[in-house]
């Protein structure tokens, strides 16, 4: 029952939707500004992929801890070239951030609504899917 009230409270109320905002802004910021700041590198810290490991297969993961540090670098090409796919999601998550984000500031305050939400689920499936037998094409210019 507490994580029915939680998420009523974040996704309901104009409060909840400003401490979103806020910790997803502010979650960003530190990020970039701890990757600016340090020679730390994501890359070393992971253990590699298990699916490539096992099937030779490149999975929808393999370069995303690449894409998100050069997304932290500013390095949008480059983080483009290692996983298109956390680019894309990372533009999504953006304008999702932007969406609520002006629902908070308008005079009148609307709940934020997700109509045809199962249309969104599958074109989310068709997109990782397609994606996932694209990149391990013989001819897929990226990652190889």
């Amino acid at each position: 029952m507490a994580l029915h009230r939680a998420i009523h409270f974040f996704w309901k109320t104009r409060k909840g939707n400003v401490c979103l905002c806020g910790a997803a802004a502010a979650g960003y910021i530190g990020a970039a500004l701890w990757f600016s700041l340090t020679p730390a590198k994501l890359v070393g810290i992971f253990p590699p992929c298990f699916f490539y490991m096992v099937t030779g297969y490149r999975c929808v993961g393999c370069g995303g801890t690449r894409a998100i540090e050069s997304l932290l670098h500013g390095e949008i090409g480059q983080a483009f070239y290692f996983n298109p796919l956390v680019v894309l999601a990372a533009a999504v998550l953006l304008g999702v951030w932007i969406w609520l984000l002006a629902g908070c500031l308008r005079r009148e305050y609307r709940p934020p609504q997700i109509r045809r939400g199962g249309v969104y689920a599958l074109l989310l499936a068709a997109v990782v899917v397609v994606f996932l037998v694209v990149r391990n094409l013989p001819g897929y210019p990226l990652m190889r």
